[in-house]
C-alpha cells in the first residue's frame, strides 16, 4: 500500500515540473521579441503538462476490508417452566382387618396359630422324650432290682435249699425240702431267661444265661440225689448215693461262680 501512494506521489510532482518548464519557456519567448508567439494560436496545455506521458490512470486503491460485524449476541432462552408437582396420592388408611406392618388380622391369627402349633409340637416333643426317658430310667431300676432278686435266690439256692435237701434223713422232710427248692428253683431259671432277653448289655444277658444253666444243672443233681435216697432199697445203692451228693456239690460250685459273674455284669 505504500509503495503504491510513493509512485502516485512521483507522478503528480513529475507533471508539475513539466507545467513548470512550459511556463518558463514561453515566458522567455515573450521577452525577446515584445510579441507574444502564443498571439492567434491557440494553444491548448494538456491537463498534464504537455510533453510529459500521459500519466497512467491511478489504480484504484482497494477498498478496506469490511470490519466483522459483531455477531449479534444470543438471545436469553427462556427458562424452562417448571414441571407441576405430580399430586401426591392421598394417604390410604388401612382397612379395619389390617395392621400397622401391613398385616391382616387374618394373617396374625394364621402366625398366631402356626406358633402355637410349634410350641405344642416343641412341648409333645419334650413330654414324649422325658417320658420315655423315664420308662427307660423306670425299666433299668425294675431289670437292676429282678436282677438283685435273682442273686439272692440263686445264693439261696447254692446255699440253704441245696443243704436242707442233703440233710433231710426222714422221707417225709426230704420230700418237702425238695419241691421248696425245685420250685424256686424252675422260678429262678424262667427269670433269668426273661431279663437275658431284655438286658441292655450283652455281659447282663450273658450272665444270666449261664446262671440260668447252671440252675437247672444243680436242680437235675438234687433231683437224681432224692429219687436214689427214697428208693426201698437206697441202703444197697450208698456208692451212687454219695456220686450224687459229689455231683450235688459240684454243681453248687457252679451256680456260686455264676452268682458273682451275674453280681459282677449288674454293677
Amino acid at each position: 500500500m505504500t509503495s503504491r501512494r510513493n509512485v502516485i506521489a512521483t507522478r503528480r510532482l513529475r507533471r508539475s515540473c513539466a507545467v513548470v518548464v512550459g511556463s518558463l519557456v514561453l515566458l522567455g519567448a515573450c521577452s525577446s521579441d515584445g510579441t507574444s508567439p502564443l498571439e492567434g494560436v491557440g494553444v491548448t496545455v494538456p491537463a498534464d503538462g504537455g510533453g510529459a506521458e500521459p500519466a497512467p490512470e491511478p489504480e484504484p486503491e482497494p477498498a478496506p476490508e469490511p470490519e466483522p460485524e459483531p455477531e449479534p449476541e444470543p438471545e436469553p432462552e427462556p427458562e424452562p417452566e417448571p414441571a407441576p408437582e405430580p399430586e401426591q396420592p392421598p394417604a390410604e388408611t388401612p382397612d379395619e382387618g389390617e395392621s400397622d406392618g401391613g398385616l391382616t388380622s387374618e394373617q396374625w391369627f394364621a402366625i398366631i396359630l402356626i406358633a402355637l402349633a410349634g410350641f405344642a409340637l416343641i412341648a409333645g416333643l419334650v413330654a414324649y422324650a422325658s417320658r420315655r426317658s423315664g420308662k427307660q430310667q423306670a425299666e433299668q431300676s425294675a431289670s437292676r432290682r429282678s436282677a438283685g432278686e435273682i442273686v439272692g435266690l440263686s445264693r439261696w439256692l447254692a446255699d440253704q435249699g441245696s443243704i436242707d435237701v442233703l440233710r433231710s434223713t426222714d422221707v417225709q422232710q426230704l420230700e418237702l425240702a425238695w419241691q421248696t427248692v425245685r420250685t424256686r428253683a424252675v422260678d429262678l431259671e424262667n427269670r433269668c431267661q426273661a431279663l437275658a432277653n431284655s438286658a441292655e448289655h450283652a455281659n447282663l444277658s450273658e450272665a444270666l444265661r449261664t446262671l440260668s444253666i447252671n440252675v437247672a444243672g444243680l436242680r437235675g443233681a438234687l433231683e437224681t440225689s432224692v429219687q436214689l435216697r427214697k428208693d426201698p432199697k437206697a441202703s444197697e445203692m450208698e456208692q451212687l448215693i454219695a456220686e450224687s451228693t459229689n455231683t450235688v456239690s459240684q454243681r453248687r460250685q457252679e451256680v456260686q461262680s455264676a452268682t458273682d459273674a451275674l453280681s459282677y455284669a449288674m454293677a
